[in-house]
């Protein structure tokens, strides 16, 4: 394989990544914006917004975290 085919490659597997950690990122703001919503509008408890709108046991502490530095 030339070296140019290795830099086109590699720069194709590189915006691959961005768009996935893109599309990772607008998952966790459009979640944070819901729990937001629901949590300080409603005042549903955290957890209970947690598990109904779909967060992983294992990302709660993350979340609950940007909910305090929001207060």
């Amino acid at each position: 394989m030339s070296y140019a085919i290795s830099l086109a490659e590699e720069r194709k597997e590189g915006r691959r990544e961005g768009r996935e950690e893109g599309k990772k990122e607008g998952q966790r703001e459009e979640r944070l914006a819901i729990l937001r919503r629901l949590v300080f509008m409603s005042g549903m408890p955290t957890d209970e917004a947690l598990s109904m709108i779909g967060v992983p046991a294992d990302e709660w502490a993350q979340y609950r975290q940007k909910l305090e530095e929001i207060r």
